[in-house]
């Protein structure tokens, strides 16, 4: 429960620090090299210098694919961490945390997008639901192979890096992304395990 605590207050704190990050860009005031703004421009600059272009629309079905290997093993009958009901509530609870985190923080820090379509950059939601569904199938089946993990958060870390290369994130927006599908599942197996 202290790591839960710990996790959305970093994740606060993190918002708040890039509603000031906005406010310093509207105000037109040049980045410092330390900058968590000049890091995404950074990002940005290179995505631009080595692949202008780059348009794929993959990474809209990949974020769902360690959930699918996993809903798919257990139908097949192989063990995993909960049975089908534990498995599915537990799942829920960490769907309507992440949904509900990453909502909240997108439509109230409101940052643009790189390619300047919408102002619902921060967090990743793509990234937060790829990195959920390989933290589920960690959780469920980690135990039994290490490359379940391995191989559902080698497919989150596409996911995030598509939006990056796609040009829809900051890089930022993605590792927030990332932490908020993680922590999410972490609370709502917490939260599932007290029922």
């Amino acid at each position: 429960m202290k790591g839960i605590l710990i996790f959305f207050c970093l994740l606060l704190l993190l918002a708040m620090y890039e509603v000031s990050v906005q406010a310093q860009i509207h105000s037109q005031e040049p980045p410092e090299s330390s900058d968590p703004i000049a890091f995404d421009l950074g990002i940005r600059q290179m995505r631009m210098n080595m692949m202008p272009d780059f348009r794929y629309k993959y990474d809209d079905y990949l974020q769902y694919s360690p959930a699918v290997v996993m809903v798919g093993i257990k139908a097949l009958g192989y063990q995993g961490r909960s049975g089908w009901r534990r498995m599915i509530v537990s799942n829920l609870f960490s769907v309507g945390v992440m949904t509900a985190v990453t909502n909240a923080v997108k439509y109230s820090v409101r940052r643009l997008r790189p390619d300047k379509t919408t102002r619902n950059s921060f967090s990743s939601g793509h990234t937060a639901t790829a990195f959920m569904a390989a933290t589920m199938l960690h959780k469920e089946y980690g135990w039994r192979s290490p490359w379940f993990s391995i191989g559902g958060y080698t497919a989150a870390a596409i996911v995030g890096v598509s939006r990056i290369m796609n040009n829809r994130h900051w890089a930022t927006d993605v590792l927030a992304g990332g932490a908020i599908g993680v922590g999410s599942v972490h609370l709502g197996y917490f939260l599932s395990d007290l029922i």
